[in-house]
């Protein structure tokens, strides 16, 4: 290689080095990382409005029909022991108190047992599973917002926060927490198996006949 050449490359490395430096230098800003946050918030708050004025809306036909039609497919796919269910309790809330209309509702919606498991169409077998399984609520959009005891989902604890054991993780590998616990479960990967939030809030309402304009 020669001089030229060399002087060329050494320039090219020296200004790519300062361009690393320099977004490195920017990265660790105060302000950025600030301006960073507040943007990453913002755009969180507008999904969120956008999912709760969705969700107001309530399903059309065809998101009924053709959840129906995922759950009638789930059940027909279902095979080998089901997981166990034991009789519900309720998990305290913390967050906002709840009034009589709320646990009320919360009474209704756990009363239906897990909206997942019932979708895939398992059933009691007090054999399968060594731990006993509860059904709690599960707040989809916190515990402090005006209707955010009513935007709730009926789970198993194998479906809201707590892990099956390795060995049933195996034997049903689509069975898992929403609230991920370290390497297992999350939102995102729940919702490809479980259908989405929003889906499922529906699906439980329509279960029980609310509406939320009827809250007083």
């Amino acid at each position: 290689m020669d001089k030229k050449k060399a002087r060329a490359l050494e320039k090219a490395k020296a200004s790519k080095q300062r361009s690393i430096e320099k977004q490195m230098a920017k990265q660790a800003s105060p302000e950025y990382r600030e301006k960073q946050f507040k943007k990453q918030r913002e755009q969180q708050e507008k999904q969120r409005i956008k999912q709760l004025e969705k969700l107001k809306e309530g399903p059309t036909a065809v998101q009924i029909a053709k959840r129906v039609a995922s759950v009638k497919r789930s059940q027909v796919k279902a095979q080998s022991k089901p997981i166990a269910r034991t009789p519900l309790k309720l998990t305290s809330v913390k967050g906002k108190t709840r009034n009589k209309q709320e646990l009320a509702f919360h009474d209704e919606i756990a009363a239906l047992g897990c909206i997942c498991c019932n979708n895939l169409g398992l059933t009691l077998d007090q054999e399968s599973v060594v731990s006993v399984q509860y059904v709690s609520v599960h707040h989809v959009y916190g515990r402090t917002g005006k209707y955010s005891h009513y935007y709730c989902l009926p789970l198993c604890q194998y479906h809201h926060d707590t892990p099956l054991e390795k060995g049933w993780q195996i034997k049903y590998p689509n069975i898992f927490p929403v609230h991920a616990k370290g390497s297992v479960g999350g939102k995102t990967a729940w919702e490809k198996i479980n259908g989405t939030q929003d889906e499922l809030i529906a699906q439980v309402w329509s279960l029980i006949g609310f509406e939320l304009e009827h809250v007083a």
